[in-house]
């Protein structure tokens, strides 16, 4: 049996993930006017097919049931998803107020600096 987070596995959360950085890719190229946003669906695309395509393990595996179970599991799974959705949030602040703030040309008088 697999680990499973809010019922569902590993792999779709690397999916998610994958997709996510994609769409993010994307976005920031069409603002940059560039093409790679489109390669980079293209990439992940092809990555989410192959993903899909390896075969999943045997269900039914002859582990001993008689686990020790650790109690501070939840909390930990809480701390996690506290601490990566406030990295987040920080990066599309720094995404949005940083990197997205236009920078006017300024006119060389000179060519000595």
């Amino acid at each position: 049996m697999t680990t499973l987070v809010f019922g569902v596995g590993f792999g779709i959360f690397l999916i998610l993930i994958l997709w996510l950085s994609a769409g993010l890719i994307c976005l920031i190229s069409l603002r940059t006017q560039k093409k790679v946003g489109f390669i980079a669906l293209g990439v992940v695309g092809i990555i989410t097919i192959a993903l899909i395509s390896i075969p999943r393990s045997s269900e039914n595996s002859g582990i001993n049931t008689n686990k020790p179970y650790d109690q501070l599991f939840i909390w930990r799974t809480l701390l996690t998803v506290l601490l990566a959705g406030s990295a987040f949030i920080v990066l599309l602040a720094y995404i949005k107020f940083e990197l997205m703030t236009p920078v006017k040309a300024v006119r060389l008088r000179s060519w000595i600096l």
